[in-house]
């Protein structure tokens, strides 16, 4: 009766065993057709990055938000809101990609090298000598 008992369960768990791997093999196979998508993908922006017309383009989205989110904030650090500036909400059909190039300003370094340019030339103005005209 014991055997009996053993050799089910025995038929159990390797059966469960087999459908986990075969799981983990599938898991496997679609992460490699990720990675080779991901590489394309980073094959093609690449290849635009290193186009002048392609930070042309860009520029002209992200300064514009680079605007409105500086004047977001300054409506709110001031105290009840003194400005009253009444700036708009993003429309939702612009917000993803407002989005797409908030990401890439602030998560792909630049944000970091652009808050160390501006701390690099405020400590410059900051150690130079009064100058008297």
């Amino acid at each position: 009766m014991i055997g009996l008992v053993t050799n089910v369960f025995k038929v159990l768990i390797g059966a469960y065993t087999k459908r986990a791997d075969q799981a983990t093999q599938l898991r496997v196979a679609e992460m490699d057709v990720d990675k080779v998508e991901m590489r394309q993908r980073a094959s093609i922006i690449r290849t635009a990055m290193s186009v002048k017309v392609f930070w042309v383009v860009w520029a002209m989205f992200a300064f514009p938000l680079g605007g409105w989110w500086c004047l977001v904030m300054l409506d709110t650090a001031t105290p009840a809101h003194v400005l009253n500036m009444g700036i708009p909400m993003l429309p939702d059909t612009i917000r993803p990609y407002a989005d797409q190039i908030f990401n890439s300003i602030f998560f792909s370094g630049a944000g970091v090298a652009g808050t160390q340019s501006i701390v690099r030339g405020v400590l410059n103005v900051m150690a130079a000598p009064n100058r008297k005209g």
